[in-house]
C-alpha cells in the first residue's frame, strides 16, 4: 500500500530548519505519548481518561497508547502519511490521533454521519479506521473494528517501544477543515510546530494541570476540543466522556474544565436544575461566537466560577481573550491589525480584521483561490470587522457576511440577534436578509419554536426592537437554523431556505 496524499511539507524529521519555537530547533518536538510516559512513570495510579464509569489510569493509558502505536505502525507506509479517523468513544479516539501523532502520522477526525461529505478526501488518505459500514468499502484501504476488535489490539503486550522520536517542527500531524461559516468547508494542515504553539495559548490561557479534569462535551473532531484534551493530557489531567447529563457529569466526576459554544452554554442554562448546586472550582471557555452579557453573568452566578471567551479562527487559533466589555487583548505571540480597502493599518477606526500568528497555517489544501483571498504576506484575512482601541485590544463588529443591507441601512444580524434572545425564548433562531417577489431586500427572523410559542406572541415582543426605516420585518417558522459544527450561523444557506419555494 503506497502512500497517496503526503501533505505538503511532509518528510522525514531530521535536518529541518531552525524552529521559532524555543527548544524544538536541535531536540525537535517530543510527540503528546511522551508526555503521558512521564507521568505514567511518576504517578501510575493518576486518572488519564474516565468514561461511560470507566477510570483509565495513566499507566493503562500509557500501556494501551504502546500497544495501539505497535499495531498502527505495521500497518503504514512511512512517515508523512494521512489516516482518517472515525471513532466515537473519547478513550480509543485519543488512543487513535495520539498512536498516530508518536508515528509522524497526520490524522483526520470525521464522524460517520459526515462519511458520505467525506468520501472523496477519503479516497486520497492512506488509510481509513472506521465503525462497520461508515465508509464503502471500494473507497479505499480501511482498517475496519469494532469496540471488541480494539480491545483484542489493546490486550496485547506491548511490542517494543513505540516510534516515538521527536517529531520535526514542520511534520503534519493534523488534517483540520474550516467551520464553513462561508462556502464549503476547506482543509488545512497543522504541522506539529503549529500544533505545539496551540496547545500552549491553552496552557496559557485556562491553567491545566495535574489536577484539571476535562469534559469533552462533544466530538474530537472539532479542533477546540481536540487542542483542549491533548493540553490537559500533557499537564497530568485527565479528559472525562459521557454520559449526556452535563451537571451529573460535572458532579460526579469533579469537572474542573469545559469548553462550549455560546449555544450550548446558554442550553446548559435553560436546563439547570432547580436547586443545583454550583460547582466549587469550574471554568467554562468558549468558543466559536460572542457570549452576551448577561448570559455572562448568568454563566457566572449559577454554573461557573470563571467564563474564558475567546475570539479565533481555525487558521490561525487563538488571537483574542474577550472581557465583559466585549474588548479582546491580544494573546502573546499574535499579531493583528485592523486595515482599510488597501491593507493600511487603522486604529480607532473599523475596518477588515488581519492576523499573523506562529499557530497560523500557510494555506487551504487544494484550493488555491481561497488561499489568495483569505492568505495574503504572511497575514490571515477571517472575513471580520473591527476596531482596535489600542495595537494590543480589538473590539470586535461582526462578520462581513454578518452584516446585511436593507434600504441602504447596514444590519448587524449579530447585535440584533443577541438583543431577541434576551426577550424570547425559541428553540433557536437567526437573522438575514431575504429578496421578495418584488425584488427588494427585507430582514427576516427565522425562528426555530418550541411547543409553548406562537409566531404572533414573538412578533408582539420583538417589535420595538426595529426600526421603521427598516421597512417590514419578516418572520417566520423553521424546523432548523443551519450552523457550522461550531455552532456559527451559515448565512448563505439559511437565506437559500428561506427563499427557496415553498
Amino acid at each position: 500500500m503506497g502512500a497517496r496524499s503526503r501533505p505538503a511539507g511532509a518528510g522525514s524529521r531530521t535536518g529541518d530548519k531552525p524552529s521559532s519555537l524555543a527548544g524544538t530547533a536541535r531536540a525537535g518536538i517530543a510527540p503528546t505519548a511522551d508526555y503521558v510516559a512521564h507521568h505514567a512513570a511518576l504517578r501510575p495510579s493518576d486518572i488519564a481518561v474516565v468514561e461511560r464509569g470507566r477510570a483509565v489510569t495513566y499507566a493503562e493509558f500509557h500501556g494501551d497508547l504502546r500497544r495501539l502505536t505497535a499495531v498502527l505502525g505495521g500497518r503504514l507506509p512511512a512517515e508523512g502519511s494521512t489516516v482518517a479517523v472515525e471513532w466515537t468513544s473519547l478513550h480509543e479516539h485519543l488512543l487513535f490521533l495520539l498512536s498516530l501523532e508518536s508515528l509522524g502520522v497526520a490524522s483526520f477526525s470525521f464522524m460517520k454521519s459526515a462519511a458520505r461529505t467525506n468520501l472523496a478526501y477519503l479516497k486520497t488518505v492512506d488509510l481509513v479506521i472506521c465503525t462497520e459500514g461508515s465508509v464503502p468499502e471500494e473507497n479505499g484501504p480501511q482498517l475496519v473494528l469494532t469496540e471488541r476488535g480494539i480491545g483484542d489490539h489493546l490486550a496485547r503486550e506491548p511490542q517494543g517501544p513505540p516510534r516515538s522520536a521527536p517529531l520535526k517542527p514542520s511534520t503534519p500531524v493534523r488534517v483540520q477543515h474550516t467551520s464553513g461559516t462561508v462556502g464549503a468547508p476547506k482543509r488545512m494542515i497543522r504541522t506539529a510546530e503549529i500544533n505545539e504553539f496551540r496547545i500552549g495559548q491553552y496552557l496559557f490561557k485556562e491553567g491545566y494541570s495535574r489536577h484539571s479534569r476535562f469534559l469533552v462535551s462533544r466530538t474530537l473532531v472539532i479542533q477546540a476540543l481536540y487542542g483542549r484534551a491533548v493540553a490537559c493530557l500533557r499537564m497530568g489531567g485527565a479528559c472525562v466522556g459521557g454520559p449526556d447529563d452535563i451537571f451529573e457529569n460535572v458532579r460526579s466526576n469533579g469537572v474542573t474544565h469545559l469548553s462550549v459554544l455560546p449555544t450550548d452554554l446558554a442550553a446548559i442554562l435553560k436546563h439547570l436544575p432547580a436547586g443545583y448546586a454550583k460547582p466549587e472550582a469550574l471554568t467554562v471557555a468558549t468558543f466559536g461566537g460572542r457570549v452576551p452579557l448577561d448570559l455572562r453573568e448568568r454563566a457566572l452566578r449559577d454554573f461557573a466560577t470563571d467564563l474564558i471567551e475567546s475570539y479565533g479562527t481555525n487558521e490561525v487559533g487563538s488571537v483574542c481573550t474577550v472581557g465583559p466589555d466585549g474588548v479582546g487583548s491580544v494573546v502573546p505571540g499574535v499579531t493583528v491589525e485592523v486595515v482599510d480597502e488597501k491593507h493600511r493599518p487603522l486604529i480607532g477606526k473599523a475596518g477588515r480584521v488581519r492576523v499573523r500568528s506562529p499557530g497560523a497555517v500557510a494555506a487551504y489544501e487544494s484550493d488555491r483561490a481561497a488561499t489568495g483571498r483569505m492568505f495574503r504576506d504572511g497575514w490571515f484575512y477571517p472575513g471580520d470587522r473591527g476596531v482596535m482601541p489600542d495595537p494590543a485590544s480589538l473590539r470586535l463588529l461582526g462578520r462581513d457576511d454578518d452584516f446585511v443591507n436593507i434600504g441602504g441601512l447596514k444590519v448587524d444580524c449579530v447585535e440584533f440577534e443577541e438583543q431577541l434572545w434576551r426577550v424570547v425564548s425559541p428553540e433557536d433562531l437567526g437573522m438575514t436578509n431575504i429578496r421578495g417577489a418584488d425584488d427588494i431586500d427585507r430582514l427576516c427572523v427565522a425562528l426555530v419554536l418550541g411547543p409553548s410559542s406562537t409566531l404572533d406572541d414573538i412578533k408582539r415582543k420583538i417589535a420595538p426592537f426595529f426600526s421603521p426605516n427598516l421597512g417590514g420585518i419578516v418572520l417566520t417558522q423553521v424546523d432548523r437554523i443551519p450552523r457550522t459544527e461550531t455552532g456559527k450561523i451559515r448565512r448563505e444557506a439559511l437565506r437559500a431556505l428561506l427563499e427557496k419555494p415553498k
